[in-house]
């Protein structure tokens, strides 16, 4: 069957690798794909680019994992897309202050989507679409004397979160001997 080009939302089904194809489901709501190499595969909604999505417009949340078997012909999947979520909120240095270029990334156990973005010049995102659930806030920036926040579960819909990053810390070693007598020119790392 080959797809027409109906009213309904775009279906992108990409690969666990480079690959990636799109097309229209039609008025049925479905779609094939030919030729298609055995392997883990997603199908979800397109966006126009393959590239990244505007979280704040009605968009769908991603659909699910398929695996293609190699000794299969024809795999069966029913697709069903839910309305995608957001999280909002913004980070702040230890002091309170807005992170300007942090980034921020939700993931939940047992979903294999995982969404990530950067902060506003005021230190706020926007995360999305997400599945409904609970998710885990990672959040950081690259400035020395700030460390990364320890994660935060929130729900997906939620609005006001905020992620406070830690203040860096010092570390001052001294390198000794089994009689405790200093010992120079040790180069130490920190992992």
């Amino acid at each position: 069957m080959q797809p027409s080009r109906g009213e309904r939302d775009p279906i992108l089904i990409a690969a666990a690798g480079p690959e990636r194809r799109r097309t229209t489901s039609n008025a049925e709501g479905r779609f094939r794909f030919v030729h298609v190499t055995p392997g883990s595969w997603w199908i979800g909604p397109a966006q126009p680019d393959f590239g990244h999505t505007d979280p704040t417009r009605d968009s769908i949340a991603l659909g699910q994992l398929v695996e293609v078997p190699a000794v299969k012909t024809t795999v069966d999947v029913e697709v069903n897309l839910q309305r995608g979520l957001v999280i909002r909120g913004r980070i702040v240095a230890p002091d309170g202050g807005p992170v300007v270029r942090g980034h921020v990334t939700a993931s939940r156990k047992g979903v294999a989507q995982r969404v990530s973005t950067n902060t506003a010049a005021d230190g706020t995102f926007t995360l999305g679409p997400l599945l409904p659930g609970t998710w885990g806030l990672s959040a950081g920036d690259s400035h020395p004397q700030r460390r990364a926040a320890l994660r935060v579960e929130v729900d997906a819909g939620a609005t006001n979160v905020v992620i406070r990053l830690r203040p860096a810390a010092e570390l001052v070693v001294r390198v000794v001997d089994a009689q405790g007598r200093p010992v120079p020119g040790v180069d130490v790392r920190v992992t």
